[in-house]
């Protein structure tokens, strides 16, 4: 990820999540932690859309998406809510 954030500024970065090591099988706090370190990282450049690196499989439990997208979606704000200033 740190290779693919000093590349281009104009790029659009999409994927980073791994759905089959992170979301089948990680628990809550692997889950909120790898998605909140990819997310900033790749945050403030030209374009990140955090997605899984492939598609969403239907073994992966219902909640681990649900932590994977309230994470992603407060680890990408910015200002206070995000606590990103």
């Amino acid at each position: 990820m740190l290779e693919i954030k000093r590349s281009a500024h104009k790029m659009v970065r999409v994927g980073g999540i791994d759905q089959i090591h992170l979301l089948k099988i990680g628990d809550k706090r692997q889950i909120a932690q790898q998605v909140k370190k990819t997310v900033s990282l790749m945050k403030g450049r030209s374009g990140y859309i955090a997605c899984t690196s492939d598609q969403i499989d239907r073994d992966v439990p219902l909640e681990n998406l649900l932590i994977y997208r309230d994470t992603a979606l407060k680890a990408g704000l910015y200002g206070k809510e995000g606590k990103n200033e």
